[in-house]
């Protein structure tokens, strides 16, 4: 039994020593690609000369019986009688327009056209033959770069790149340092594919509370919670370290401050992403964007203001200067606005009436006037007018919807927090949130009561918190 352990080892040894004579003697990806033969355009073209023969296209002679199928969809069937005086060509008692005869069909009765065929179909099993060339040629290839990296020598990194015939000279659960023609090159586990990685063994184990052990671990990633590594297998786990053994918590330097720390600015970090979405969501409902002048100067940076449309104003303005003073009144729009323009300006490519035109041959066979087409691209500025108008309905229900107003009649609403030292009549744009009513007394000494609005989101937020239980 002991001789027959010894005799397999001995294969075993003798086996893999023939796979590394065998892959050093492999030549590089890049060498296999060069030497690989070009396509020979020559044979292909003699090859071609035989196809073309062995079809037989050849001019009709006269008496010769012919069947043809017109493009208007008559059949022609008889002898060949020769062309007549407009040089159209006579088969049984009917002669047949050269135009309605088809393509493909035009070499019997035209030297012109058996040429022209005589070429097409060389151009064609050229290119057939290439085709077949080039699919093999990246067939081959990538067999045989598959046969290369079959071997524990030659190594793929991420970047697709193969480093050849590799000396490992020192690893770790970490990394792996070889040399390849006398460089030195190191890789991280985490920087080379899975397969790839698999080809070195680190050596470290990692033991669970539960008792499971992953063994010759390669190292990708590790933060104060938790490590992020390959097992043996190839396949990425993570493991927190509270559910690892003591001895492996010493081995990567747990430290259970940091990541006490390390939990605490993550739920910093959310806490903060939910006050993001929480300032998005209360914007949209009470936010506003705002365009109108100021009628009365109450106090020193609140004022009755009359409410305006301000696309209603801007409608009557160049249509591209229109465009660009929406957005810069409604930026929140801009990305919305620019997708429908450019959508309508594909529509608007795509769209036309298209004209064709059909050959003309004259009493010889030569052809006139080729066919054509010709495309009519309608106005862009229709295009823009639609999306604008678009555009303009969907704000005149929103401005409604927030103000709970017609917009056809005025409304007058009450900001506080405008800027200091306006007059009666001045134009002021911005953002506004409501904040309730108000009450004042006007020039008249009468009492009105409006909506109360304020240019402050911090103002919006106390007030709603309050009144809204935000």
């Amino acid at each position: 039994m002991g001789k027959m352990n010894k005799y397999l080892k001995i294969i075993v040894l003798l086996f893999a020593l023939s796979v590394n004579l065998y892959a050093s003697k492999l030549i590089t990806l890049e060498q296999y690609i060069k030497d690989y033969p070009d396509f020979d355009n020559k044979l292909a073209a003699t090859e071609a000369e035989k196809d073309y023969k062995a079809k037989n296209y050849k001019l009709i002679e006269v008496n010769e019986t012919v069947e043809i199928t017109s493009k208007l969809g008559h059949t022609y069937k008889g002898k060949y009688y020769g062309k007549n005086a407009g040089g159209n060509p006579k088969i049984g008692r009917y002669s047949i327009q050269w135009f309605d005869i088809p393509d493909d069909k035009k070499y019997l009765f035209s030297k012109a056209y058996l040429e022209r065929k005589h070429k097409l179909c060389v151009q064609e099993y050229i290119t057939k033959k290439k085709r077949e060339y080039l699919g093999k040629r990246t067939y081959d290839i990538s067999q045989y770069r598959k046969k290369l990296l079959s071997s524990n020598n030659n190594i793929l990194t991420s970047e697709g790149n193969i480093i050849y015939n590799i000396k490992i000279r020192e690893k770790n659960e970490w990394e792996v340092t070889f040399s390849s023609d006398g460089k030195d090159y190191t890789f991280p586990y985490n920087k080379l594919p899975a397969k790839e990685s698999e080809k070195f063994k680190s050596g470290v184990d990692v033991t669970t509370l539960s008792g499971q052990t992953y063994k010759n671990i390669k190292m990708i990633s590790k933060n104060p919670v938790q490590i992020c590594f390959y097992d043996e297998n190839g396949y990425k786990k993570k493991e927190e370290f509270k559910n690892l053994s003591d001895s492996t918590k010493a081995y990567f330097e747990y430290s259970p401050e940091e990541a006490k720390q390390y939990i605490q600015n993550l739920e910093k970090e959310k806490k903060q992403k939910e006050l993001a979405k929480a300032k998005k969501d209360f914007c949209e409902k009470y936010e506003m964007p705002f365009y109108g002048n100021i009628t009365q100067v109450v106090k020193n940076g609140e004022a009755l203001v009359l409410l305006k449309f301000p696309l209603d104003e801007i409608k009557q303005y160049d249509m591209d200067k229109g465009l660009i003073e929406v957005l810069k009144v409604f930026p929140q729009y801009k990305s919305e606005l620019l997708r429908k323009y450019k959508e309508c300006e594909i529509i608007a490519k795509k769209r036309g009436r298209k004209i064709r035109m059909a050959s003309v041959v004259d009493s010889n066979g030569k052809l006139i006037r080729g066919e054509r087409e010709e495309w009519w691209q309608p106005s862009s500025a229709h295009w823009k007018l639609k999306v604008y108008n678009a555009f303009y309905k969907k704000m005149w229900q929103k401005y409604e919807k927030f103000f709970k107003h017609p917009i056809g009649s005025d409304l007058y609403i009450y900001v506080v927090g405008l800027p200091e030292n306006f007059v009666d009549g001045t134009h002021w744009h911005g953002k506004l949130y409501e904040i309730g009513i108000i009450r004042y007394r006007s020039t008249r000494g009468g009492i009105r009561t409006v909506r109360r609005f304020t240019t402050s989101y911090d103002k919006a937020v106390e007030y709603h918190k309050k009144n809204n239980n935000l």
